[in-house]
């Protein structure tokens, strides 16, 4: 077993001993009876396996995954102190929101509905419209968190969010009491309006941190050098593969600076994509075993075997533009040995670039619509401005 993996399984456990622990002595102290009590700490153990795995899945880094697990843990620790709050003032999406925007939406949403049925089983809420009224409002919000990638998506997104509750809230207030007092709106406009300044915050401190965790040029340029071993030899071996290594790299590298990813480790992970061909019919084995000989970072590894998604989809935007360069590299290298020249390389883009990404191997790399949308006009200014002769 690596080492990472059981680091990984320690945090897990740590977790969940903490939850069990933390939730049991809360619910002690609440008018539960013995049987309710232990569900409350299944369910409060599930929630938190969840919510680990889904952070462990897209932690860069050990110590990333520290951070994670005391984020959790203050997680829990709000909700179970909230409680005893009423439901208009307690922030049921914040958390949900926060890992939304640090994820992936749909980590948000199942979050969020693992928090509400925890809150409203421990706080003996029968009410069936008001539970589904803040999943319903949670869910919105965590998917909306997809468009704030900006100040302007920021303000766009909140725009909506208002106008959706307030439709929402007026119905169910209709519904209830068939009239509508606004002012039982307000506690919920001002939840609102405190999530969205939280995840102003968050996106402000998720791009600082990306800039300061960004690796230096230096360190995988030396990766690319053409007289750095492992390349070498695979020139040496193979001009075949050493030049669509070359092209998927400079193809990945321009993609990659489309969307200000990291340019140099998509170059890098794309110089070393297909050295293991040179090797071994199972060549991505053989390449991660090239790459840990040669004490390659693990980013680089990671490109390795998720460049074709055949072990893993690609989980990082760099692995993802490296995955997609290479399908249209080779697709290009096909057509022109079959003597399909004179095709229309845009179109043929166009329904390659699609089909990736109907076919969901892209849902876990963190590309946006925009980025993809972006990295396609990239490829396309490249491949289709080299006219040949």
């Amino acid at each position: 077993m690596r080492k990472n993996a059981k680091i990984k399984y320690i945090i897990l456990f740590t977790a969940f001993v903490y939850t069990v622990v933390f939730s049991q002595y809360f619910i002690n102290r609440q008018p539960l009876f013995e049987y309710e009590k232990q569900s409350v700490v299944a369910l409060v153990a599930f929630s938190a396996l969840f919510f680990l795995m889904c952070m462990l899945k897209y932690s860069p880094s050990q110590s990333g995954w520290g951070i994670f697990l005391v984020l959790y843990c203050l997680f829990i620790g709000l909700q179970l102190v909230f409680i005893n709050m009423q439901p208009a003032y307690v922030p049921l999406f914040l958390p949900a929101v926060i890992i939304a925007l640090m994820y992936r939406p749909y980590c948000g949403m199942a979050f969020h509905l693992m928090y509400c049925i925890l809150y409203f089983y421990i706080s003996n809420q029968t009410d069936l419209k008001m539970i589904v009224y803040w999943i319903l409002t949670g869910i919105i919000f965590c998917f909306v968190t997809e468009f704030m990638t900006d100040l302007n998506g920021m303000i766009n997104s909140g725009l909506i969010y208002i106008i959706t509750y307030a439709i929402i809230t007026i119905l169910r207030l209709r519904y209830e009491d068939n009239k509508i007092d606004y002012f039982m709106m307000l506690p919920g406009l001002l939840q609102i309006f405190v999530t969205i300044m939280i995840c102003f915050l968050v996106i402000v401190g998720k791009k600082f941190i990306d800039i300061r965790k960004k690796p230096s040029k230096s360190k995988y340029v030396n990766y690319c050098n053409e007289d750095f071993k492992p390349i070498a030899e695979m020139r040496d071996t193979s001009l075949r593969v050493f030049y669509h290594s070359l092209e998927v790299a400079d193809l990945s590298a321009a993609a990659a600076s489309a969307i200000n990813a990291d340019a140099m480790l998509a170059r890098a992970g794309a110089m070393y994509h297909d050295i293991g061909k040179t090797m071994s019919s199972n060549y991505v084995k053989a390449g991660v075993l090239v790459a840990k000989e040669y004490n390659l970072p693990k980013e680089i590894i990671d490109i390795i075997e998720e460049h074709n998604g055949k072990i893993r989809k690609p989980a990082s935007k760099e692995a993802a533009i490296v995955y997609l360069a290479d399908t249209l590299a080779s697709t290009r290298d096909y057509m022109m040995k079959t003597g399909n020249q004179k095709m229309d390389e845009k179109k043929i883009i166009d329904n390659i670039m699609m089909l990736r990404l109907d076919s969901e191997m892209l849902d876990e790399s963190g590309l946006t619509l925009s980025d993809f949308r972006e990295i396609k006009k990239t490829f396309i200014e490249i491949m289709c401005g080299n006219e040949r002769k």
